[in-house]
């Protein structure tokens, strides 16, 4: 007796199974979407249309072995009985793709498939199994498929909580983390404000310092003080005021001798000398009129009225 099988695949278990085979023989697959996939009839053979990111359209030929083959891993991958012996091959039938089972001989009593039982008779062994029983039997079934759904969700329900509660402590950790780091760097802001703070206030006070000290110097009188001669034998000390014209100090003999800003203060001879007389005389020495000095009076109480004038007529008659 000859008996002969069919698996009928549809278009997306054909390229499954065509795709799993082929990453299984590390076979070469272009990178896209698979579109679709054509079959022939004649000779029997499929192609895998694939379509890159850019387009373009490529091919990948499966002749009738290779397709058959395929087919017979996706069965066993996913536990689908086939026969050891006996042919297999494939064939397309009203447009799907089709594994044909087909066995020479098959012994007498024994088929690829369970016989069909006939109508109105029982299973030898089995009569006396009442409709009760049958009965009793499907509850008791239910009954046990209930429980095992029932621990089914209550292991899932644990689950969920236990990783949902690891997943709590973990980010209560990370948190926690973050706002020590984040205190951290609080406390070396306010250590540095407090430090700003305290170098505004030494600014502060050093500022006060410097207004205060340019108010007295503002009211403080500076005077340049020029010293001739000794305090020896007779002599005794007169104070002779000394100037320098404008014109001397930008032009003149002078402009490249003296400093400006001395002659903007008041300038003072302490002249050690005999008399008066005298005092005038070492100060248009040292200060001459040439140079666009000018000894004005004498400064000392009781000479006053000498006027430095006469003691540069007396250099120039000199």
């Amino acid at each position: 007796m000859r008996e002969m099988r069919s698996i009928s695949f549809s278009e997306q278990e054909a390229i499954r199974a065509v795709i799993e085979l082929m990453q299984r023989q590390r076979q070469p697959l272009p990178k896209g979407r698979v579109l679709r996939l054509e079959l022939r009839e004649d000779p029997v053979g499929a192609s895998l249309v694939v379509e890159d990111d850019y387009g373009a359209v490529s091919h990948v030929q499966r002749n009738a072995a290779e397709l058959t083959a395929s087919l017979v891993s996706y069965c066993i991958d996913r536990r689908i009985r086939l026969p050891n012996r006996g042919r297999k091959f494939v064939e397309v039938i009203g447009g799907a793709v089709n594994l044909l089972l087909y066995l020479d001989e098959v012994p007498a009593g024994r088929s690829l498939t369970r016989p069909a039982r006939q109508a109105g008779t029982r299973a030898p062994g089995m009569g006396h199994i009442t409709d009760a029983m049958a009965f009793s039997a499907t509850i008791m079934l239910v009954a046990v498929l209930m429980v095992i759904l029932a621990v089914g969700m209550g292991w899932a329900a644990r689950t969920h909580t236990a990783r949902h509660t690891v997943r709590l402590k973990l980010l209560t950790r990370q948190l926690t983390g973050e706002c020590e780091t984040l205190a951290e760097e609080l406390g070396k802001v306010q250590a540095s404000n407090r430090q700003l703070d305290a170098e505004d206030k030494a600014l502060a006070t050093e500022a006060m310092q410097l207004r205060k000290a340019c108010a007295v110097a503002a009211q403080d009188t500076f005077q340049v003080v020029h010293e001739l001669g000794a305090p020896t034998g007779g002599n005794r000390r007169l104070d002779v005021e000394i100037v320098i014209s404008a014109a001397a100090l930008n032009e003149g003999p002078a402009a490249a001798q003296v400093d400006p800003r001395m002659w903007a203060w008041k300038n003072v001879a302490h002249i050690w000398a005999p008399g008066p007389t005298e005092a005038l005389h070492m100060a248009a020495r040292a200060f001459p009129s040439r140079y666009g000095y000018v000894v004005t009076r004498v400064l000392t109480p009781g000479y006053q009225s000498l006027p430095g004038t006469v003691v540069g007529a007396e250099e120039g008659g000199a």
